[in-house]
């Protein structure tokens, strides 16, 4: 027995590939996103799932999650979407993958190497964090000319995804118009684009009649968007694929007035009970889910967070159950149990968050089982 765990389901995680390639057009293809350990799932393991479901390609955000896949024997196109320094892109080339180009500067600076490096080009069309503008058509087409460069592809991203305003879906459709116009005007110009990509998990189900060669899709591919309300109105069919669990660690029963936990944030009020679950902060349970603004399900009762939660243990208030609670009994943190669920919903807006925030700092000390 583990003291605390991720389960992944493969049924879940295949039912919402499926549901995403239902919404692609023509040949567009599904670019899985798994970086940050696989949206908490597990790197190799969530590649080997994907691998199994015939996806092709893979994008990551760094050159040592991509190193790993290749380790891995995975053959899939891979395209390492951040900056990777100049010192290491012989491993890019080693280990035969494709790095983004960030901006002209630094296709200029891979070109002045010399070597033959496989790469897809960066556009920004409004999110001003990487890319050579849109609108520098000029500036593009340098990136073209640099003639050590294999340019594979063009992307951008869509960064204005709030359903509720007006001006997000604008600048979303002004981003995607941007893009359009690039390629329309490099193509023009007798340039062989290759791979076109821009839509992620929101201009799927935003956008779906855009063509494409290639959607890099994350948050959906696991099942979740930002908020439970967008995942309502957009993709209700989804299904969350990861559950939080760990167990019962010892039991306390304390008399009204004394104190628990660090900095003696907890006060019981009458006679109590708590009990210690094996997970802390370390793990991944956020520390903003202390005092009683998180819970988790024992024996399907929700039991609230007490004091503050441990870099390796938190304290419940089990008071309701006492009777029924002993140790190495399970504890859920994020999933259902009976007829009780708490959602990856409820602890990111506990946290003031997004969910794939909270499942890309799940730790690497928790074990993963697949089901």
């Amino acid at each position: 027995m583990v003291r605390a765990w991720v389960e992944c389901s493969k049924a879940d995680l295949g039912h919402n590939l499926k549901l995403i390639q239902g919404k692609l057009q023509g040949g567009c293809e599904v670019m899985a996103a798994i970086k940050a350990n696989g949206y908490g799932c597990g790197l190799i393991e969530t590649a080997n799932m994907l691998n199994k479901l015939d996806v092709h390609a893979f994008c990551v955000a760094c050159l040592k999650e991509a190193i790993e896949l290749r380790k891995e024997g995975f053959k899939q196109d891979i395209l390492i979407m951040g900056y990777t320094p100049i010192e290491q892109i012989k491993d890019v080339i080693h280990y035969d993958l494709i790095q983004t180009v960030v901006d002209l500067s630094y296709a200029q600076l891979l070109n002045s190497l010399k070597l033959k490096i496989k790469v897809h080009i960066k556009i920004d069309t409004g999110m001003h964090r990487l890319g050579e503008r849109a609108e520098d058509l000029e500036g593009i087409k340098k990136i073209y000319e640099c003639s050590y460069l294999q340019i594979l592809g063009i992307y951008s991203h869509i960064c204005a995804n709030d359903l509720n305003k007006k001006r997000d879906n604008e600048y979303a459709q002004h981003q995607l118009q941007l893009f359009d116009e690039a390629i329309l005007a490099l193509v023009s110009d007798g340039i062989d684009v290759k791979k076109a990509h821009i839509q992620s998990s929101y201009s799927i189900f935003q956008f779906p009649e855009c063509h494409y060669d290639y959607a890099r899709v994350g948050a959906a591919l696991y099942g979740v968007l930002a908020t439970k309300k967008d995942a309502k109105e957009l993709a209700p069919s989804l299904r969350p694929v990861l559950t939080l669990k760990s167990l019962v660690a010892g039991i306390h029963h304390l008399e009204k007035g004394e104190l628990a936990g660090y900095d003696l944030q907890y006060e019981a009020k009458e006679k109590s009970v708590l009990a210690t679950c094996s997970i802390g902060y370390v793990d991944g349970v956020p520390r903003a889910l202390s005092c009683g603004k998180g819970s988790v399900l024992i024996h399907g009762i929700k039991c609230p967070i007490v004091g503050r939660i441990c870099m390796d243990q938190l304290l419940v208030d089990i008071s309701e159950i006492k009777d029924e609670v002993k140790s190495s009994d399970e504890v859920v943190l994020i999933g259902k149990q009976g007829d009780n669920e708490i959602s990856i919903y409820d602890v990111a807006e506990a946290c003031d968050s997004i969910p794939v925030e909270i499942m890309g700092r799940l730790g690497s000390r928790l074990d993963r089982f697949y089901i």
